[in-house]
């Protein structure tokens, strides 16, 4: 009945997840990636040939994915959330019953293996890992390295090497941090009361090896083949210090997890730049995060002798976080409460031993329990936070209010909404640019910018007094994201090409498309043009013809802009709604011309077909621009021999 119990503490804690929606990169994994919603052949293989959240990371999580299609297409979830936080759930409840079964090897006492699982299991910082749909990998990892342990722990015989490949296999292909097994299986083995020889304890690390060789040949191949990952600055500064300005900074990111366990109160789904400075010497945060690790290290070394299990649990703690602590490696981000799901059992294995020796059995469970009551309320009540983007965003506010990405996130959420959700989305999206303001250029993503003059244009869309005012900002915006959109892809392309990589990065239509709009209401055509027309890739967009012909209009060019209509329908003959303006054009323009014809456009007109022919010829350039010459011909044959425009025109 103990572990039921214990688990039943934790369904009642998290009874309130199964709401929660599809936040942060949920949508990118479940909604966005075609290989999970069908169990078929192809997408089994690009499961295993392709990363994992097809953002260019490279990271490499095929039994994650294949849990979302276990969801998605075999138990029918599709994109309804609750399914997902009961696999979520249920995970993590087999994560508690190990944890139970470890503590009992280590403890010898049933009392303080429950109260390491019941405590561990309520903790609220774990629920980015089970609330959060994404924090699955980060509970199938512990998953496997629990099981690992185990297994390990308990003989050399063939069912449970058998059993501890196996969990390697989890514990690696679910998450890259799946990677500590081994050093976590070396720490029980120096920590268990009755040791076999050492000699006799080898099958088992051979056993991982097998798992971890197939994932690191697969993973290298991965990383041959896909484009180069690169962190950005934002999300990680630490990765772009010197050297001993990094390690400092870790050191201070270990000081956060270590505040995030003893008092989980603000808890937040974001800590970007700049909630947590670049250490230094004179950082009195990083000076306690030092001491407090070295005080943890120290007393974990010198528990070897006289207390094993208080050794394994503090090593565990530094073992576990080691792969995300940016101290060997550039993790991808600066802290992560889900990060902390695996390491967290160190620290409350510490805290447990820690009750154990000051207080009686009554006593300890009496504290227990009202820990758990205390965490439990706690955890219940983040769950809420999960909701949605705009109350996971609004709570990361509230306990980060340093880091930028929430405030663009809540920007792009509440500018959809009412007159005074924009108004507070241009306020969001005004903090975040004022966090980044110090930075240059090249070390911001061209996405806040863009996000920020989306904002302001929707705001001077309101048409309030000061409309003008915000119609320039969202000009200075966008065009500065532009500018960094397409810097970011010459960089990309270079870095790639450096490794003999060839990439293909197309600018995003929608964003030159919002500046010339913006430039349109400010009076200034020309600059509208210019934005349109400043990528050739972009000008074979049907999507633009009708702001450019709207531009042309307004610098008083009517024959150019019918003729970017022409374009427009040239490129997408399924273009009907181009259809109206062009015929409205043509009888406020060239009403006395053949053009309009009964309730259609004459494409005998000569006027027409001469339009015709000038779109033509322009797109077949604009491909050829673009290295597109297979569609430039096309074009061009198909004007002459359908249009019988003049050949000489495309020469």
């Amino acid at each position: 009945m103990r572990i039921p119990a214990v688990c039943a503490l934790a369904i009642l804690c998290y009874a309130n997840s199964f709401p929660a929606g599809l936040v942060h990169d949920d949508a990118q994994l479940i909604q966005a990636d075609a290989r999970v919603h069908a169990v078929t052949s192809n997408n089994l293989d690009l499961i295993f040939r392709e990363d994992y959240n097809n953002a260019g990371e490279n990271l490499y999580r095929p039994f994650t994915t294949l849990s979302f299609l276990f969801n998605y297409a075999i138990l029918g979830n599709g994109e309804s959330p609750a399914g997902y936080h009961l696999v979520n759930l249920a995970i993590h409840l087999v994560n508690i019953s190990l944890v139970y079964f470890l503590g009992l090897l280590l403890f010898s006492d049933w009392t303080l293996a429950v109260a390491l699982a019941a405590l561990w299991g309520v903790h609220p910082a774990f629920t980015e890992a089970v609330t959060n749909i994404a924090g699955r990998a980060d509970l199938l990892s512990a998953c496997g390295v629990l099981a690992g342990v185990l297994c390990h722990a308990h003989g050399r015989k063939i069912a449970w090497l058998c059993g501890l490949a196996l969990a390697a296999a989890i514990a690696i292909f679910s998450k890259e941090s799946g990677v500590v097994l081994p050093a976590a299986m070396l720490l029980f083995d120096l920590a268990a009361a009755k040791r076999p020889p050492w000699r006799e304890r080898w099958p088992g690390y051979a056993a991982v090896a097998a798992p971890f060789a197939v994932f690191f040949a697969l993973r290298a191949q991965l990383a041959a083949t896909h484009p180069v990952a690169v962190i950005p600055f934002v999300d990680n500064p630490a990765a772009y210090a010197d050297f001993l300005t990094a390690k400092l900074t870790a050191v201070k990111y270990l000081g956060v997890y270590l505040r995030v366990f003893l008092w989980p109160l603000p808890l937040s789904a974001d800590y970007s730049y700049n909630q947590i400075p670049l250490a230094a010497f004179a950082d009195w945060r990083t000076l306690a995060s030092a001491a407090a690790c070295i005080l943890l290290l120290a007393v974990g070394v010198l528990a070897y002798r006289r207390n094993r299990p208080t050794f394994f649990f503090a090593l565990l703690f530094f073992v576990a976080i080691a792969p995300v602590s940016n101290f060997f490696l550039a993790a991808g981000t600066t802290v992560g409460e889900r990060l902390l799901y695996l390491p967290g059992l160190g620290l409350m294995g510490c805290v447990v031993v820690a009750l154990s020796r000051f207080l009686q059995r009554r006593a300890l469970i009496a504290t227990a329990v009202a820990l758990c009551c205390l965490m439990g309320i706690r955890t219940f009540a983040r769950n809420f936070d999960w909701y949605s983007y705009e109350s996971l965003n609004r709570a990361s506010i509230n306990a980060a209010p340093m880091a930028f990405r929430s405030y663009s996130e809540l920007a792009e959420v509440e500018m959809n909404g009412d007159a005074q959700s924009v108004r507070e989305a241009s306020q969001f999206a005004e903090k975040a640019l004022a966090i980044v303001s110090g930075l240059p250029d090249s070390q911001v993503p061209s996405r806040i910018y863009i996000t920020a003059g989306e904002t302001f244009l929707k705001r001077a869309g309101l048409g309030e007094s000061d409309a003008a005012t915000w119609y320039q900002r969202a000009y200075d915006s966008l065009a500065k994201g532009a500018r960094v959109m397409e810097s970011e892809a010459v960089q990309t392309r270079a870095r790639n090409l450096a490794r003999g990589k060839t990439v293909s990065i197309q600018p995003i239509p929608l964003v030159y498309i919002k500046l010339a709009r913006s430039a349109l209401m400010l009076g200034r055509p020309r600059e509208a043009i210019a934005a349109l027309l400043a990528q050739d890739s972009t000008r074979t967009n049907a999507a633009f013809a009708p702001i450019l012909s709207e531009a042309y209009v307004a610098g008083g060019d009517a024959n150019t802009a019918e003729v970017a209509l022409l374009e427009g329908i040239v490129l997408d003959p399924q273009a009907g709604r181009l259809a109206a303006p062009l015929m409205q054009l043509y009888r406020e323009k060239n009403p006395q011309s053949c053009a309009i014809k009964g309730n259609g456009i004459d494409m005998g007109c000569p006027l027409v077909h001469d339009q015709v022919c000038t779109a033509s010829r322009n797109i077949a350039q604009w491909y050829g621009r673009a290295g597109q010459p297979a569609k430039a011909q096309a074009t061009a044959q198909a004007a002459v021999q359908q249009m019988g425009c003049p050949a000489a025109l495309f020469q």
